[in-house]
């Protein structure tokens, strides 16, 4: 037989074990472990998340994180993606790219292109002034 305890007020002084626990509102002033799974429909956290691992199944959404360290296999950016400095330690592809500036072996000019050092092409178009400096 199943009964019921209502209560307004509940002290336990030991261990609260159940097969099969439902709340409508659960506060832990100090703490709480969970060996086994534990299901959440929402969970809010007033202060900070720690855990040593988080596996996402779907998505995640934050106006705004911060990561120290971010590390993943593929990362995609739908809209815009601003950074102050990108390291790429092995190549950089895509279909198409737009800079102010570009230096490739020196300083980065506000607009156009500054190579220090060979170019090697088979064509070079220029579509409306060439200048050459020979720094002899």
């Amino acid at each position: 037989p199943s009964h019921d305890i209502q209560a307004d007020n509940l002290l336990l002084a030991g261990t609260l074990s159940a097969d099969s626990a439902t709340f409508n509102s659960l506060v832990v002033v100090s703490g709480a472990t969970l060996n086994g799974v534990a299901t959440v429909n929402r969970l809010v956290v007033q202060g900070n998340l720690t855990a040593n691992s988080i596996v996402i199944q779907n998505a995640i959404t934050a106006p705004k994180a911060t990561f120290s360290d971010f590390i993943s296999n593929t990362v995609s950016v739908n809209t815009v993606l601003k950074t102050l400095d990108l390291d790429v330690t092995n190549k950089l592809t895509g279909k198409f790219a737009y800079f102010d500036g570009v230096g490739i072996g020196t300083t980065v000019p506000t607009s156009g292109m500054s190579v220090s050092g060979s170019v090697i092409s088979d064509t070079i178009t220029v579509s409306d002034t060439y200048r050459h400096q020979n720094k002899e």
